[in-house]
């Protein structure tokens, strides 16, 4: 009779601790771009030569504040400045539930301010209306838009509704 316990827990134990057993699965760290599915045999899809792109963006400072009638404080603020190889980023959307400072707000203000691509020669509506499309705003009771263009220019765009 002992035998057999002895034996009865000996194999419910081995039963129990063969299922907690080692995985197979590889638990290192998954290198930055890759994907993180193992399934996934891609990496994740990184803009090329973003810092060159944004190197390039025709202006070195902007301040954008747009509000409307529903929200006295700026519905979309976005501030970018870039000086002596540094950055700085301020970006507060409710549209997208966005509310960012430094890194993590210039990260997300990136791809924007690269479709953003304001020029000089553009008219203030132009300017206006490609500005709202690329921040998804609807609407505005008031458009606040300071840019420093790349050439030393200082533009600003101001409309009120």
């Amino acid at each position: 009779m002992k035998n057999s316990l002895v034996s009865s827990l000996f194999l419910i134990s081995t039963l129990l601790l063969s299922g907690c057993g080692d995985s197979k699965e590889d638990t290192q760290a998954i290198p930055e771009g890759m994907a993180s599915d193992p399934k996934q045999d891609a990496t994740v899809e990184q803009p090329a030569n973003v810092e060159e792109q944004i190197k390039d963006l025709p202006y070195n400072k902007l301040k954008l504040a747009i509000y409307t009638k529903e929200n006295k404080d700026a519905t979309v603020l976005a501030e970018f400045d870039k000086k002596d190889g540094e950055t700085e980023a301020i970006y507060s959307n409710d549209y997208a539930s966005t509310d960012l400072k430094g890194d993590p707000a210039f990260a997300l203000l990136q791809p924007i301010l690269i479709e953003l691509q304001l020029n000089q020669e553009m008219s203030e509506e132009e300017v206006i209306q490609h500005v709202m499309n690329t921040f998804g705003a609807e609407d505005y009771s008031s458009f606040e838009l300071e840019i420093d263009y790349a050439g030393g220019k200082e533009i600003k765009y101001n409309r009120t509704k």
